[in-house]
């Protein structure tokens, strides 16, 4: 008596961070369309509880994307934040290469080996990646302004044509860690990358 029930179905709140982890390794794997039954076992919620606590497997996905997307922009944003623009580039991108190549098996970026596909029938979806691709732009374009500020660049370099070779060495580094690329190459390629940006200056 007194005492407060769980609703049943319900998994308790401070299980959630566990399973939208397991689901988001799940969906890092298979997609954000991995089937139903995949992600009951992989989260080890009954359907019942996964609709009562996610209202299904799109909510529980758009929840992993969430919290991907909310640790992803705090390192990135503390990676370029350093000081020289050279030490901002090779924590940016070793941020890059934690995400991208993981312990186990050949992810990239959750972002773009998942939403990707489904933002083409999601407006949610969709919503979220036009929001993060701006976003990242906006913040990689500033801090080029400020590294040409401070003369880690030359003054008359584009800034634009900076943040989209940037950009694009991001994307690359995505998509060849998916591919099962070594983390040493790509480390070895975003290195290469980061010497060839610093000897603008």
């Amino acid at each position: 008596m007194g005492q407060n029930k769980r609703r049943p179905g319900r998994p308790p709140e401070f299980e959630r961070g566990e399973v939208v982890a397991r689901a988001m390794r799940l969906f890092w794997s298979k997609g954000a369309d991995a089937s139903l039954d995949a992600v009951t076992l992989a989260t080890g919620l009954h359907k019942p509880s996964l609709y009562a606590a996610f209202g299904g497997k799109r909510g529980l996905y758009l929840e992993a994307l969430d919290a991907y997307l909310a640790e992803a922009g705090a390192r990135t944003s503390e990676a370029l934040s350093r000081e020289s623009f050279r030490d901002a580039l090779d924590a940016f991108f070793g941020v890059d290469l934690e995400f991208f190549c993981g312990r186990k098996g050949v992810r990239g970026c959750f972002l773009m080996s998942t939403a990707i596909d489904a933002a083409a029938d999601d407006p949610a979806v969709r919503g979220r990646v036009e929001r993060v691709f701006l976003e990242m732009r906006a913040a990689m374009l500033a801090r080029v302004k400020r590294a040409i500020g401070a003369g880690d660049l030359p003054p008359d370099i584009s800034p634009d044509v900076i943040t989209d070779l940037i950009a694009s060495t991001h994307i690359a580094l995505s998509i060849e860690a998916r591919s099962g690329r070594p983390r040493s190459e790509l480390e070895e390629k975003a290195s290469r990358f980061v010497d060839f940006v610093a000897s603008l200056g």
